[in-house]
């Protein structure tokens, strides 16, 4: 057999033959040498040919004499045609895509066929090795959306979930992965980099110390890398993806933000810049991370120049698709509509500029400036003014708990989108979501000739692999699978066929539980639950001001939730019942921590709830303090059981993290501490091993001392304050103020004195300590349950 692909400029086609060859070698145990076209099509032997007619000139030769008809392909279309035709007796299998990109799909989706080989973001799963069939295979396959994409974004923590920690080994992995799942649009929007200093001839930040420009900045960016390593890895990041095909979007417009700042060797450089005033939103106030004013051709000028660097310096110099956040998370003027009619002036003026210098590129503009701080009827006018025939709007909310923006925007079937679930936020890196509820959106989507696109657009990475494979799955055809045949057909792919049975079990019961948090749902302060308040109790109101509408919701959660909760024991006994073998998996292992830690996050957050509601129950007299006291034993139980399960592999663990980066290039001597101080944050707190044990424990202990003394002393009030340092305010980012208390301050700052080194798991890997975190979990559900739940 020999394997021969187009002698063409277009390197897609040869990464394709390479990856045939690769997983037939790893599958057949055989060795193919993918050789260029040349020539006549061989006589003889077998044949395995990477691309169509148009591209393959062995493929136009068996065209041109009939012994194949046509392809079921548009040509340069993400379509591809998996064919295969005897010849006397031999076999010729034709992978015929629709352009280079769709090549390589057409190989992994050969090799998912008949090698049973299937595709994950942490590994491929080899369900069979042994000869592989080319024969008898006439198989086409058309995406229904043009657009499917990931985002990468630009928070700092863990390995695992946060891109900017990746290095090139990493990224090259992630692509990979990226097209055996048929996607053709990612965006990296984990900062600039270097693109300051590329676009402006900028001086590089110090390399052995912080940057200091950090003071100025609401959340530190020293690079953990230097800057130059940190800029030459998004040019070998962004040319192996441009290479395959990949679509990035280049960013365009007003780019001023918390991740991409203004360095101030920049503003020396442009003292003139007048900067767009008025701004109501303080977090952006300061000069690095505010806007530059729009209004000025000067400011419009230089924002063009940044991204130029970008097409010149990263993009390969032909930009596919722009991409604009407006005025993001921006609040202008005094009156609503100053604010409205500022933002859409930035609109106009981004798209003049694209315009100028490239008429028919489309531009995204993206939803969450939009779901967050726009008017429904002012998305509707804002659409009245676009062209739709350039002009897409990325609704990246619309999985959003509670509210369809699609309809509420009268996009739907008006106007181009893209259907976008945001699924998580940088606090949330659990398992999550309503499928049922997606679903029936997403067939609203598809039924829309003007929805693009499907894309999942989180604030981290590979928190949630059963939504991962529901975006990859969905996007491609949105009618295979309903909801209730999701849970299968992931086992089957996923799972070896001894244990499949089991997981089904697991992950059922697992969905339907999880299926109560979806981002998004309620209102702030009271209903909303996005920031997982049992990791900030020091400085949220949440579970220490006990106003009545608060204690309402609680006490009719806890009633809606509590029915699930009973589940969790029943669900943690059949995990703990796999067998060895499925703890040796790194990937088996993996779920049984995901799930189990999503299910934890869920009765931590109910029991915090009911807690507060008993409190509220002992201040009327209708509660002893002995059942307070039991109700706090059960959380601290889970609590901890958490910090334990945790340790049960380095997906979590900053100092296994920062291990890695060393490993790939030196690091900034203050990398560790602004780790740190990034993954604790209040805005990126989540479940993070080093994160929880040694500052949400400790915090929690502050938390139930506080209380304690309060019923100690008989305090029937309603409020607990915590005692604040005058001088400081925490924030979420800018969302909402909090307090930020002394006792906060001291644990956070044992937290960021302590090196990691000085953090070792305290219970490390091992089936024991995995099984008994999950006793720990079922024994204070029981003892939740046997006071009563919530009642």
């Amino acid at each position: 057999m020999r394997l021969f692909y187009p002698n063409h400029e277009e390197k897609a086609y040869r990464i394709a033959a390479d990856a045939f060859a690769e997983y037939w070698l790893e599958i057949t145990g055989e060795i193919l040498k993918p050789e260029p076209v040349a020539g006549q099509l061989p006589s003889e032997g077998d044949l395995i040919l990477i691309g169509a007619d148009g591209a393959n000139d062995f493929t136009h030769q068996l065209v041109k004499n009939r012994s194949i008809g046509s392809f079921d392909i548009r040509y340069g279309s993400d379509e591809y045609h998996m064919l295969s035709i005897s010849e006397g007796k031999r076999d010729i299998l034709v992978l015929a895509g629709g352009s280079g990109r769709s090549s390589i799909y057409a190989v992994y989706d050969f090799f998912r066929l008949r090698g049973k080989v299937e595709y994950f973001w942490d590994g491929d799963i080899f369900h069979y090795r042994g000869p592989v069939d080319v024969r008898n295979l006439d198989h086409a396959e058309r995406p229904h959306f043009r657009y499917r994409g990931l985002r990468y974004f630009a928070h700092r923590g863990a390995h695992r979930f946060f891109p900017e920690m990746w290095d090139l080994d990493d990224w090259k992995k992630e692509i990979d992965w990226i097209l055996k799942r048929r996607f053709n649009l990612f965006m990296l929007r984990i900062g600039m980099d270097d693109l300051f200093q590329r676009a402006f001839n900028l001086p590089y930040p110090p390399e052995d110390q912080a940057d200091p420009d950090d003071s100025m900045l609401p959340h530190g960016r020293t690079a953990l890398w230097t800057l130059r390593r940190r800029g030459k890895l998004r040019e070998e990041v962004m040319a192996y993806a441009r290479n395959r095909g990949l679509i990035h979007p280049e960013d365009t417009g007003a780019m001023s933000h918390w991740y991409t700042p203004a360095p101030s060797s920049f503003f020396e450089k442009h003292p003139d810049l007048p900067m767009l005033g008025n701004e109501k939103t303080p977090w952006y106030a300061q000069k690095n991370v505010a806007v530059w004013d729009i209004k000025s051709k000067q400011a419009v000028d230089l924002y063009w120049q940044l991204t130029e660097a970008h097409i010149r310096e990263f993009g390969g110099g032909q930009p596919r698709m722009f991409h604009t956040i407006g005025l993001a998370e921006r609040l202008y003027g005094e009156t609503d509509e100053e604010n409205l009619q500022l933002k859409l002036f930035t609109l106009r003026r981004t798209q003049a500029q694209v315009r100028r210098f490239y008429p028919d590129t489309p531009l995204l503009i993206a939803g969450w400036d939009l779901a967050m701080w726009w008017k429904s009827h002012d998305v509707k006018a804002l659409c009245e003014e676009l062209d739709p025939s350039k002009t897409i709007i990325l609704d990246y909310n619309a999985d959003q708990g509670g509210r369809s923006t699609f309809n509420d925007y009268e996009t739907f079937k008006r106007f181009p989108w893209i259907f976008g679930m945001l699924h998580c936020l940088a606090f949330n890196n659990e398992m999550r979501g309503n499928y049922k509820m997606l679903c029936s959106r997403l067939a609203e989507a598809a039924s829309d000739e003007k929805c693009l696109g499907f894309v999942l657009w989180p604030e981290l990475s590979h928190s949630d692999t059963f939504a991962i494979e529901f975006v990859a799955g969905k996007s491609w055809d949105p009618t295979r699978l309903s909801a209730s045949e999701l849970v299968d057909d992931f086992c089957s792919r996923r799972y070896p066929v001894e244990r499949s049975k089991a997981w089904n079990e697991i992950w059922k019961r697992a969905i339907r539980i999880t299926g109560l948090v979806q981002w998004g749902e309620g209102e702030w302060p009271i209903t909303a639950f996005d920031l997982e308040f049992h990791h900030r109790l020091l400085e949220s109101e949440q579970f220490t001001e006990l106003v009545p509408e608060r204690i309402a919701y609680y006490r009719k959660r806890c009633a809606e939730v509590d029915s699930e909760l009973s589940c969790i024991g029943t669900l943690f006994d059949l995990m703990a019942a796999l067998p060895h073998a499925a703890y040796d998996s790194p990937q088996e292992r993996r779920d049984m921590i995901d799930v189990a830690r999503a299910e934890m996050n869920l009765t931590l957050r109910t029991m915090f709830m009911a807690y507060c509601v008993r409190l509220d129950a002992w201040r009327a007299g209708r509660q002893k303090p002995d059942d307070l006291k039991i109700a706090e034993e059960a959380i601290r139980k889970i609590f901890s059981a958490l910090a334990d399960l945790l340790e049960q592999n380095d997906d979590f663990s900053l100092r296994i993290s920062l291990e890695k980066l060393k490993i790939f290039s030196p690091l900034n001597p203050v990398a560790e501490t602004k780790l740190k101080e990034n993954a604790s944050c209040s805005y990126c707190r989540n479940q993070t091993s080093e994160v929880v044990r040694h500052l949400y424990l400790p915090e929690m202990d502050a938390y139930f001392k506080t209380m304690n003394e309060k019923i100690a002393r008989d305090d029937r009030s309603p409020f607990v304050k915590f005692e604040t340092d005058p001088e400081e305010k925490g924030d979420v980012s800018g969302f909402c103020e909090l307090p930020v208390s002394k006792l906060k301050k001291e644990i956070a700052g044992r937290f960021i004195e302590t090196p990691l080194s000085q953090m070792p798991f305290l219970k490390g890997p091992s089936r024991k300590n995995l099984v008994e975190a999950l006793g720990a979990v079922k024994e204070a559900l029981n003892d939740y349950f046997n006071l009563g739940g919530a009642a």
